[in-house]
């Protein structure tokens, strides 16, 4: 209890047995601090189901192709009539929301609408004196008011979820290491003389293992350690150095690279949600705290991650926590002293014109989340946190984390411009798309420093011919600095990116005209704000074998996943076959006169992601000699200043 409400929530798997169908799971009380956890069948095994009487019970981790449902417990009933020498039972009522895996080549799967597919009832009493390793209840499982089974709920811990999160460092590079806590902290509270990555997701009610795996890993051939980092040489490195037997249905294991890199890179990134969701995050002990990032660093001003051991611990835990697909709350509830805030965000919340005192940052950092992070981090669905399961920032906003309407900017007040740079393009073609945030106003106003798509702060979205949506999430998260900043009138913020495949799947793979729809999502002084604009493509109808076969090659998920890394990507060897094969034709196809001269007109997308050696593509010489389209138009429209940049 704790005095204060009660929030209890479920998720259940499916498994077989000879008596037909069995669902398992667990079963989350919480309030505002730690009561426990109580696990219906927590020992279920994938060779069928083994009841946690006479084995040590353990916070059960069950294969993701199993989930089944969520549950929302609307109801509690602790207390019961009964007779004398009666049993005492308790009712648990709750909303049961049905889990629809998703279809091959996607992550996201579907729950029933509100209020659930159907209402359940756990009416259960304790059994004494049967179990060894603490209280446990039995009783019968009702769907809308009908037995349907028996119910058996194990103590299990004093900790909601469990992960694993395996750290591994390169040659030059040093990881963050336990600080001493500080005299608020709950570590410090429960009598421990350090804060680290452990009391960090103690801190959200998770029991964590963490591993400092590889110490000194060789750098990577062709990859300056000092430099700043590409999201394909990040992701080729976690393939060749996590743990090999890396099995995401038995642990929840988070893989967490640190490199050099150096200022102004970022400080951190979850670049991984191109192979399978939220596998990996990466922590740059090189770069750090430049004062164009914020005035209130005080005594890390300036320096690098490596010299300023608690903003480190803090910086990489940011990262670490997106993996577990938490959001900033700049997007939420507003900057506060907390993990999931962006560096320069606390900084300014410790050190702000309010408190006079800048030297707060970094001595007083707090290295736990919010009670909201916490909410998210014990309540959402399994399905919504674990690593490869849902992509990043599902759930957010939507069934089971209820958020208030946002406040939407008339077009006199912000606007967003959105832009393609061709209109009408081919099956299989890349969509640069251009937008821009402005002032239209006469106030200056608090928005993202950063509406960068990696920032996620931004959101976009392809409408098809027929009307249906598919939400086109970041492959990269790089995101540390972006805090808000003041936009005066008539000031802009600009981005691009590449729209063509993410984890929802392909973006255009039908004749007729789409609709982007990009949104720019934020939080101030507690007000959820809004401001969107629009985009339309017309996607052509193939008028040759040659622009067939370039749509059957080019819709390839591993060239989907090039793309995503921005090119670059020697290990995604597929996808390199596949470009190079259409090269190939159009070099064949200009020498011989077929078609003009011409390649697949959907290659044009691809300009700029691979070397000429690798790949020709047909553009008229004078844009060879005067710069591409994209390199004019990156060049005269950055994501931000190069302050926001700034990471």
């Amino acid at each position: 209890k704790d005095g204060g409400p009660t929030t209890a929530s479920g998720d259940l798997y499916r498994y077989a047995s000879r008596f037909g169908e069995v669902v398992t799971g667990t079963l989350e009380p919480v309030s505002t601090l730690a009561s426990g956890r109580l696990s219906g069948l927590a020992a279920a095994r994938a060779s069928g189901l083994v009841a946690g009487r006479f084995r040590r019970p353990t916070i059960p981790i069950h294969p993701i192709s199993r989930y089944h449902s969520y549950l929302k417990v609307t109801g509690l009933r602790l207390w019961s009539l009964v007779a004398p020498g009666g049993t005492c039972t308790a009712t648990i009522t709750a909303e049961q929301y049905l889990y629809t895996q998703p279809p091959a080549g996607s992550f996201n799967g579907t729950f029933s609408p509100p209020p659930g597919a159907q209402t359940v009832r756990f009416s259960i009493h304790q059994v004494a004196g049967a179990a060894l390793f603490g209280p446990h209840f039995e009783g019968t499982y009702f769907v809308n008011g009908v037995a349907a089974g028996s119910v058996y709920l194990q103590w299990v811990s004093k900790y909601f979820r469990k992960c694993t999160v395996e750290i591994d460092t390169l040659t030059g590079a040093v990881a963050p290491q336990p600080v001493p806590a500080h005299p608020s902290s709950l570590a410090a509270a429960e009598g421990k003389a350090n804060e680290d990555f452990r009391t960090m997701l103690a801190s959200a009610g998770w029991d964590a293992r963490i591993e400092y795996d590889e110490t000194a890993l060789p750098v990577p051939a062709g990859v300056t350690a000092n430099a700043c980092w590409s999201s394909a040489n990040l992701h080729a490195l976690m393939q060749g150095v996590r743990k090999p037997t890396t099995n995401l249905d038995a642990e929840w294991r988070l893989h967490c690279v640190v490199v050099p890199a150096t200022m102004g890179c970022s400080r951190g990134i979850m670049y991984d949600t191109i192979q399978v969701p939220r596998e990996g995050v990466a922590s740059f002990s090189d770069d750090g705290y430049p004062t164009s990032n914020s005035a209130n660093f005080g005594t890390a001003a300036n320096q690098t991650q490596r010299n300023t051991p608690r903003a480190f611990m803090r910086s990489c835990s940011h990262e670490i926590v997106h993996g577990f697909n938490q959001i900033h709350q700049e997007q939420e509830n507003g900057a506060d002293n907390s993990i999931m805030t962006t560096t320069p965000s606390v900084a300014d919340v410790l050190g702000g014109t309010a408190s006079g005192d800048p030297g707060v940052f970094p001595d007083d950092i707090s290295l736990e989340v919010n009670d909201h992070v916490r909410h998210h981090l014990i309540h959402m669905p399994d399905i919504c946190v674990r690593p490869g399961g849902m992509t990043f920032g599902s759930g957010h906003g939507g069934t089971f984390v209820p958020q208030a309407d946002r406040y939407t900017f008339a077009i006199d007040e912000l606007m967003v411009t959105v832009k393609v740079e061709h209109g009408d393009v081919a099956i299989g073609e890349p969509v640069l798309l251009l937008y821009e945030l402005t002032n239209t106003g006469t106030e200056t106003i608090p928005v993202p420093a950063d509406i960068a798509v990696e920032a996620t702060y931004t959101t976009i979205t392809v409408i098809d011919p027929r009307g249906r949506s598919k939400e086109m999430p970041p492959y990269v998260i790089r995101c540390e600095s972006a805090g808000l900043t003041e936009l005066s009138p008539g000031a802009s913020l600009k981005a691009e990116t590449r729209v063509f495949w993410s984890t929802e799947g392909f973006a255009f793979t039908r004749p007729g005209t789409h609709v982007i729809d990009v949104a720019v999502m934020w939080t101030t002084d507690g007000v959820p704000c809004l401001v969107r604009g629009q985009a339309s493509v017309a996607v052509s109808t193939p008028t040759s074998t040659g622009d067939d076969e370039a749509a059957t090659t080019l819709l390839h998920p591993e060239v989907g996943k090039f793309v995503a890394l921005g090119g670059g990507a020697p290990h995604l060897t597929e996808a390199l076959s596949r470009l190079a094969s259409l090269s190939g034709a159009s070099r064949g196809a200009r020498a011989d006169g077929a078609r003009g001269g011409a390649g697949p007109k959907a290659l044009r997308g691809f300009e700029g992601l691979m070397p000429p050696s690798q790949i020709e593509l047909d553009q008229p010489r004078r844009e060879r000699a005067t710069g591409t389209p994209r390199q004019r138009s990156k060049s005269a429209s950055s994501s931000t200043s190069a302050a926001a940049r700034r990471r």
